[in-house]
């Protein structure tokens, strides 16, 4: 079940932005500011990393990275789900999926 937790995460930071804007708005009952909720669910399964392989942790690690500097460039509105940073959280996150459900 906890893994589970961490494919949900990266199941949706994989989503397109829309996607995610909705999730946001049916998470905070139509209130939908900020993206801290999909930041925080990613960090919330740090403690899971370390059941897969050293080549996922890797792929984990570089989310977790990209999610810092979005972090420090101060990118939480729902509108910043545009941002070359946030694609690129998109294509890891799809690639390490795609590699896990490989596994």
């Amino acid at each position: 079940m906890e893994k589970n937790n961490l494919l949900n995460s990266l199941q949706i930071l994989s989503s397109e932005a829309e996607i995610q804007r909705a999730y946001l708005r049916k998470l905070n009952n139509g209130f939908n500011e900020n993206v801290d909720e999909l930041m925080l669910e990613y960090e919330d399964t740090r403690f899971l990393w370390s059941n897969y392989s050293s080549n996922i942790q890797v792929f984990l690690e570089e989310i977790s990275e990209l999610l810092d500097v979005i972090d420090d460039k101060g990118l939480h509105e729902v509108t910043d789900l545009d941002n070359k940073n946030w694609n690129q959280i998109r294509l890891l996150s799809r690639k390490t999926l795609s590699i896990i459900k490989l596994g």
